[in-house]
């Protein structure tokens, strides 16, 4: 290759180093997609100062990218309001339930007073105590009670009963004894080492008939007392009576109190159930509960 190198522009090129001319089809199809590219492509007006076709087009992707993600986003929300309106629903379906119900309450609260009154809750309520105190009564049916016999530290129950139902008259077999046992709190001793009050004696019997013998034979023996038997020092008198429950028991009381406020001659105890009487010419009468008492 021949040149001159002071020259800057070589003066004669070979016809390898020479660049070949383009195809006047080429640059006229160049020419004309990028002319469809601009001329085609919807541009807003912020971007049609823009000359350059690459940068165009990279504003144009990513505006669909937003518009699909904003698609998507239209479509999550039209989702949450349905999902509101059926909540909406559901919340409506409850109010009317619980309106339903206050109503119901309501209607019920002002049949009440109608229906059931104080009084009649107050008679229930003592029936069921009646009817419960007399089964609880009628398990202690082969029960006696003895009274007024000292109590010590060590001491044969079985023996004592046994020295007791003879003292009036009944022979007691062991097997005619199913337990027997003191009652009630234990009190503390005196300085003689024997109870300051002794607890009564209860005694449960294998047969009704035993202890319907025994209460007869104290009866009859009334005032007996525990003479001869080595029970105590001095004698004392003692006492066989029906085993009461609680309520028996305090309401035996209250209406002897009462009987002798008012003259009332008879108040007794058989099978349980308690009796008072005036005189002999008037009728016995029954006594549940203390209401009766101030009835009779």
């Amino acid at each position: 290759m021949n040149s001159s190198p002071d020259a800057r522009v070589p003066k004669w090129i070979c016809k390898g180093c020479k660049p070949k001319p383009c195809s006047p089809a080429l640059v006229t199809d160049t020419a004309s997609t990028q002319g469809e590219l601009v001329t085609h492509t919807e541009l807003p007006p912020s971007l049609s100062g823009i000359e350059d076709p690459l940068i165009v087009s990279s504003l144009l992707d990513q505006m669909k990218l937003l518009r699909v993600e904003l698609a998507a986003v239209t479509h999550e929300v039209s989702s949450f309001r349905q999902e509101l309106a059926l909540l909406k629903g559901t919340l409506s379906e409850v109010g009317k339930r619980v309106d339903s119900v206050e109503a119901r309450l309501t209607q019920l609260e002002n049949k009440a007073p109608c229906t059931i009154s104080e009084s009649h809750l107050l008679e229930d309520f003592a029936k069921l105590k009646s009817d419960l105190n007399e089964r609880e009564q009628s398990c202690l049916l082969n029960d006696i009670e003895i009274t007024g016999i000292t109590e010590r530290n060590e001491e044969n129950l079985h023996h004592v009963t046994g020295l007791i139902a003879s003292k009036i008259g009944v022979t007691l077999d062991e097997r005619d004894v199913v337990y027997v046992e003191r009652s009630g709190p234990r009190p503390a001793y005196n300085e003689t080492g024997e109870r300051s009050r002794p607890r009564p004696i209860v005694v449960r019997l294998a047969r009704r008939s035993i202890r319907d013998q025994l209460l007869r034979a104290a009866r009859v023996r009334r005032g007996v007392d525990t003479t001869g038997l080595e029970i105590d020092k001095e004698p004392k008198r003692f006492y066989i009576n029906e085993r009461l429950t609680k309520t028996n028991r305090v309401l035996f009381y209250h209406a002897r109190e009462e009987g002798r406020r008012n003259g009332w001659r008879y108040i007794w105890i058989r099978e349980g159930r308690i009796y008072a009487q005036r005189s002999k010419d008037t009728a016995a009468q029954r006594i549940k509960t203390q209401n009766d008492i101030s009835k009779v």
